[in-house]
């Protein structure tokens, strides 16, 4: 009997890091070599979801719990990127960051999420409450306000 309550606590409440640190740039990098990335969560937590997490290869880059932008500096390259929430699936996003310039990914409520969260609770495992994509950042600016921090 307490095995499966330990599994079931377990498939309920996840297993990744909550802790969110900043990424770091060798000392080395040179400005060529840096890209910006901006991040926009689109709107405030709806009900039942919880703090959503940005990051890569298990490591969270920033957090959001309400609605606003915040803004990262990593090096040029390939990424993929995982945005995830305590209890829910992760949702992958691959981008490509160009150095010396500007990437912008929109962050939004997963809206076929909604039976998961509401009507069969276990189901909200199987599927992300997130999701993300790169966007033009020009969206960002008419969508979002300034700089917002909420981790």
């Amino acid at each position: 009997m307490k095995v499966i309550f330990i599994l079931a606590l377990f498939l309920l409440t996840g297993c990744q890091s909550t802790k969110v640190i900043s990424p770091k740039l060798p000392d080395t990098a040179k400005e060529s070599d840096i890209s910006k990335l901006v991040l926009f969560m689109e709107s405030n937590l709806k009900i039942g979801e919880s703090r959503v997490y940005f990051g890569e290869k298990k490591k969270n880059y920033a957090s959001f719990n309400k609605k606003g932008k915040k803004e990262l500096m990593l090096l040029s390259g390939e990424y993929k990127f995982e945005i995830w929430s305590p209890g829910s699936a992760t949702h992958n996003l691959e981008a490509v960051l160009e150095g010396n310039k500007t990437t912008c990914i929109r962050i939004f409520s997963n809206s076929t999420n909604l039976v998961g969260k509401f009507v069969v609770p276990l189901l909200r495992n199987l599927t992300s409450t997130h999701e993300a994509e790169v966007v033009d950042c020009y969206k960002i600016n008419e969508l979002g306000e300034d700089s917002v921090e909420n981790s």
